[in-house]
């Protein structure tokens, strides 16, 4: 439970040679785990929560007292089944969000994304979050999907 806002987060879960990618990314519960009511709100804008463990969702609703308040807007997920208590608007569904990276066999990851990603412009302008984690500029009008915002390679 609780009240959660996320915005411009990337989750990816990938198996490697240490870790095994066996569980969702996002487990959501509306309980305490004693049998109390433990209502949950989430709101999660321009995120992405993907994996590479197929055909696992990176979403799981832990539901026992339907306590849930759950928006999710303009975001990439990968989930077999939407959870039915949330209200999800204009988001990618089981696409892959071309990392610039994931290399298993040598746990190496660069989570920025590619210029085929479908993340690139596909979010909505949050007013109060105007830089990425890098420090990059964001658009002001068609953001990209989680924690980087793209930014095309130089060339010469």
């Amino acid at each position: 439970g609780g009240k959660y806002t996320l915005n411009y987060l990337t989750m990816a879960g990938y198996s490697n040679d240490k870790i095994y990618h066996t569980e969702p990314l996002l487990y959501l519960a509306d309980h305490d785990g004693k049998g109390g009511k433990d209502p949950l709100i989430l709101a999660a804008t321009n995120c992405i929560i993907t994996g590479d463990n197929d055909p696992l969702d990176e979403l799981y609703l832990d539901n026992v007292n339907a306590s849930f308040d759950l928006q999710f807007k303009n975001d990439l997920l990968k989930a077999a089944t939407l959870p039915p208590l949330g209200k999800f608007t204009d988001c990618l569904l089981n696409v892959d969000p071309a990392f610039v990276l994931i290399d298993n066999r040598r746990a190496a990851y660069d989570f920025q994304l590619l210029i085929v990603s479908p993340a690139i412009n596909a979010g909505i302008p949050i007013t109060t979050i105007t830089k990425d984690i890098n420090g990059q500029n964001r658009s002001l009008t068609t953001p990209s999907l989680g924690c980087y915002e793209f930014k095309e390679a130089a060339t010469e």
